[in-house]
């Protein structure tokens, strides 16, 4: 298990510097535009709360095929998802209430998109009631943190989940472009392989925190 434990580190550092990278390239086009929504008076919950309503819509024009306005829905998700980080950053908003509707959008989007490929017969409903059982099961994982003394620890709860569920909301949503486009359907081997990934990701999470006698 310690070896899986290692694997699952290194994922995560990987994961880690390459969204690191991605935040440093679109900097400079989602600053201005935030210095622009600053002037208009518009804060980071504006802008998820729009997303969870978009997410919405999404999901009613994909279970009746419109995928021209779904693509559109797609980009505007993506869009809005870029922009409400970085001004919540700019503007020093950075609080619970806002971190609350991040990780509810988040979260509506693990829900929505498998729920759609379901009811359109794109995904088979055990494999994405599998996908959704993984997914949400890594919500407020409990991690060790062994505090400064070197003695105490105690658990450490993150509302995001790990790195792994933020990674698969990107893979879906790039499988998701490759059908718009092309036609390209993947969706049940990416779902098991990303499936398989959080479950693994989980049980040597929980593992840690049995072992830890927490």
């Amino acid at each position: 298990m310690s070896r899986f434990h290692s694997l699952i580190r290194s994922g995560e550092n990987i994961c880690r510097d390459l969204a690191k990278l991605y935040r440093k390239i679109r900097w400079p086009i989602t600053s201005a535009i935030c210095r622009v929504l600053m002037l208009m008076h518009i804060n980071q919950s504006h802008l998820t709360l729009s997303r969870i309503f978009v997410l919405i819509a999404l999901y009613f024009t994909w279970v009746n095929s419109f995928f021209t306005t779904a693509l559109i829905l797609m980009l505007t998700v993506f869009i809005l998802d870029c922009l409400d980080g970085d001004l919540s950053r700019m503007l020093g908003h950075e609080t619970p209430v806002g971190e609350f509707e991040d990780v509810m959008a988040d979260n509506l989007a693990c829900l929505i998109l498998p729920l759609a490929l379901i009811q359109t017969g794109r995904l088979n409903s055990v494999l994405g009631a599998l996908f959704i059982f993984s997914a949400l099961s890594v919500l407020w994982l409990a991690k060790r943190k062994i505090l400064r003394n070197g003695n105490d620890i105690q658990l450490l709860f993150w509302p995001k989940g790990d790195i792994f569920q933020s990674l698969s909301r990107k893979v879906i949503w790039f499988v998701m472009y490759l059908f718009v486009f092309f036609r390209i359907d993947i969706f049940n081997p990416s779902y098991a392989v990303i499936s398989i990934v959080l479950c693994i990701s989980t049980a040597v999470n929980y593992y840690q925190i049995v072992k830890s006698r927490l």
